[in-house]
């Protein structure tokens, strides 16, 4: 079918097909870094905690007592920055849900976001008492320092499962796949923040610096590996067909007046993803076209997915120099 239609345009239809899919982006990869931790993470992150309890505060009835409530105090918390954040903000999260008719207690929406339906998940585990130990030690950052050292390692052993299992045993999926990015990346803010807390004086050492980023690079070398098996798999799950405005009976066959492409994301076959490329000439099932519309999908992606390693790896010293507490909004 590719070599069929050498007369089409083929950069120019494959370009109008992602422009197309740009206005609808559940066509496009979801295997990103969530939203929550990233903002929680950056060098901004305390700022984004406080800005995000003001505005609970301004939202959430009799705020301070369920505040008081969750955390047992009224004083600043220490080390509110980096992972520290995420953790107080998924707290605080828990907060506002009270007052809902929303009662499970672990339903933190950025693991609802990374791991959807997926139940039997050691990542999600791992991630999950990583909340709750922050919780219970977020005061004492001898504890926690050790807590976390412990379940780094065990949220190591289960990224290199989820890995192979994607390389190597057919697994490949964008939910298999998205929380393998988002587990790495907590992996490396967890070190991070070990690190934070472990530091007499709090100052980042070299040797730190150096650790945590030979772990980036690595998560870097497996995430090309892992965007090489996606690709082909992305391309399988993704559908072009013709829609016909007409068709008549010619002598010697049926002839269709096509009107549109009809581009699909089969991926999850319980969500309806699809998007008309509105053109009388569109090649539909052409395979030329289908591989340059995945080409520059990824073209695009895949700088934004490392980019988000490598700036933490740019900033590792200052991210481990962050101290900053969080201070409720209603104490003077």
């Amino acid at each position: 079918m590719g070599s069929g239609n050498s007369h089409v345009d083929v950069s120019a239809v494959s370009l109008q097909w992602y422009q197309a899919s740009l206005q609808h982006p559940c066509l496009l990869p979801d295997v990103g870094v969530d939203e929550s931790l990233l903002k929680f993470s950056g060098i901004n992150s305390n700022t984004e905690l406080q800005a995000y309890s003001s505005e609970l505060a301004d939202k959430v009835p009799d705020y301070i007592e369920k505040f008081v409530s969750n955390f047992g105090t009224f004083s600043p918390i220490p080390n509110a920055v980096g992972l520290g954040a995420l953790m107080i903000s998924m707290i605080l999260e828990i907060v506002m849900k009270s007052t809902t008719t929303q009662t499970n207690e672990n339903s933190y929406s950025m693991l609802q976001r990374v791991f959807g339906e997926e139940k039997a998940s050691s990542v999600r585990d791992t991630m999950t008492v990583c909340v709750d130990r922050h919780r219970t030690y977020m005061n004492n950052e001898q504890r926690l320092a050790e807590e976390l050292r412990i379940l780094e390692r065990t949220l190591s052993g289960h990224l290199a499962t989820l890995k192979n299992s994607l390389l190597y045993d057919g697994q490949m999926s964008s939910r298999g796949f998205k929380i393998w990015v988002n587990g790495a990346y907590f992996q490396v803010q967890m070190l991070i923040h070990e690190t934070r807390l472990s530091k007499k004086p709090k100052k980042a050492k070299a040797e730190d610096v150096k650790s945590i980023s030979a772990l980036i690079d690595r998560h870097l070398q497996d995430l090309d590996r892992l965007l090489d098996i996606y690709k082909p798999y992305k391309t399988r799950m993704t559908k072009a067909t013709s829609l016909t405005d007409w068709c008549y009976v010619g002598l010697t066959s049926v002839v269709c007046k096509q009107s549109a492409c009809l581009i699909r994301n089969i991926d999850n076959k319980q969500v309806q993803c699809e998007v008309k490329s509105e053109s009388l000439d569109d090649p539909c099932e052409s395979s030329d076209v289908m591989e340059a519309y995945i080409n520059r999908m990824f073209t695009d992606y895949n700088p934004v997915l490392k980019s988000n390693f490598l700036d933490v790896k740019t900033n590792l010293g200052s991210l481990i120099n962050q101290h900053d507490a969080f201070t409720p909004p209603y104490i003077d």
